[in-house]
């Protein structure tokens, strides 16, 4: 099971990613706008995926990215980014801030969970922690306190 954060402004884009992530039996946390994907990412400091939408509002996903692509926590969290913008200069500036993949809006079920799958193989934040489960045990913490612990101790 994954945990992918959904930065998406459109409810229904929201619904169909959320519905195709839980029916393959993954958790969706959703975020309409950057400052609520932040906060989402700060409380769930173990998601697996972040997809991005690439404009939301007169915000930019590269903006978020670029702040992912500095913290030390995250910066190696895998992120792909959805978009209608086909702007070769646009996609280079994704490519440039590390992302997994780019891909064109609509949403297509199979390709979500590939790429839910890709970035499970990354193991991005092996690096970061010891295994969560012999963590909790050893602290005798729920998964949950043991995040709220670690964004107490983040800067």
């Amino acid at each position: 099971m994954a945990i992918v954060l959904i930065v998406e402004d459109d409810r229904v884009s929201q619904k169909i990613l959320t519905k195709v992530l839980r029916n393959a039996g993954h958790e969706a946390l959703t975020a309409t706008n950057l400052m609520e994907a932040g906060t989402l990412l700060r409380q769930h400091i173990l998601v697996d995926l972040v997809i991005l939408d690439s404009q939301l509002g007169n915000e930019w996903g590269w903006d978020f990215l670029r702040e992912l692509r500095m913290d030390p926590i995250f910066r190696g969290i895998p992120v792909v980014v959805y978009t209608a913008h086909t702007e070769r200069s646009l996609l280079v500036r994704y490519v440039e801030l590390g992302v997994q993949n780019l891909r064109v809006k609509p949403y297509r079920g199979e390709v979500v969970l590939e790429e839910v799958a890709r970035a499970l193989k990354t193991g991005w934040a092996a690096g970061l922690l010891e295994n969560i489960s012999e963590v909790c045990a050893r602290l005798k913490v729920t998964p949950t306190d043991y995040c709220g612990l670690l964004n107490t101790a983040a800067p």
